[in-house]
């Protein structure tokens, strides 16, 4: 069976897909440029400003998907819950959901604490929210606070969750996928795989991988029997 263009029972719509290996490369780089900034170079460089510059790119970009995320899960619902216990599915939920909070409120706290205008904000007019009407009349009118007692906060909370609490969230998200893999042997990791054809065939199988699934080799075999039967047909 073929990814299709909306979820199915079995597997997500390949927009659903891209969109999360989309963002998951995209927090891998983001942190990535982060941590390079911080321990390999120094404040006012090249690479520092640049590196800045990649993570904010990052984060705009996390957020904006994370919106179109969630347009497009009510236009295309997730496919049905695997068999598990209501324990299992509620802290898939609770994580799920707290990576979404986690994909909008960081790019949002990033964007609030901006000391100075950043790429690619800059690009597009945005610019840093110490600037803007609603700082001026919400911040600094009705709360009566300097920028310097405005950022701060939201400074911290941005740092706080991006090293102490984001990144706990995606390992216990991750090692999840692998746990049903390897240890369930279910088709949870493999309903967000882009190519379908490398799954092993969940209907006849109630969504149980038969005998042969055992670990990675599974994907080099169901390569090999795709290429194959392409050649096959290529040759008829």
């Amino acid at each position: 069976m073929a990814t299709s263009d909306v979820a199915d029972h079995n597997h997500y719509s390949k927009l659903a897909i891209s969109f999360h290996w989309i963002t998951a490369a995209l927090f891998l780089l983001l942190y990535i440029a982060v941590y390079y900034r911080i321990f390999l170079t120094e404040r006012g460089d090249t690479l520092n400003l640049a590196t800045i510059r990649i993570h904010t790119f990052c984060g705009v970009l996390v957020g904006l998907i994370a919106i179109l995320r969630l347009v497009w899960r009510r236009i295309s619902p997730p496919p049905d819950d695997l068999p598990g216990t209501a324990i299992e599915h509620f802290a898939a939920r609770a994580v799920h959901i707290s990576l979404y909070v986690f994909m909008i409120v960081m790019p949002l706290s990033g964007y609030l604490g901006l000391s100075v205008a950043s790429v690619p904000l800059s690009w597009i007019g945005i610019p840093k929210f110490e600037d803007t009407m609603l700082y001026a009349w919400l911040i600094a009118g009705v709360f009566e606070l300097t920028w310097e007692e405005f950022e701060g906060p939201v400074d911290w909370l941005h740092h706080s969750l991006g090293k102490a609490v984001v990144w706990v969230f995606i390992v216990i998200h991750a090692a999840a996928a692998l746990f049903h893999h390897f240890i369930r042997r279910d088709r949870t990791l493999w309903r967000m795989v882009p190519v379908d054809a490398l799954a092993p065939d969940s209907t006849a199988h109630n969504n149980k991988p038969d005998h042969h699934t055992r670990g990675w080799h599974t994907v080099w075999a169901r390569t090999f029997e795709v290429i194959s039967k392409q050649e096959t047909r290529s040759l008829s």
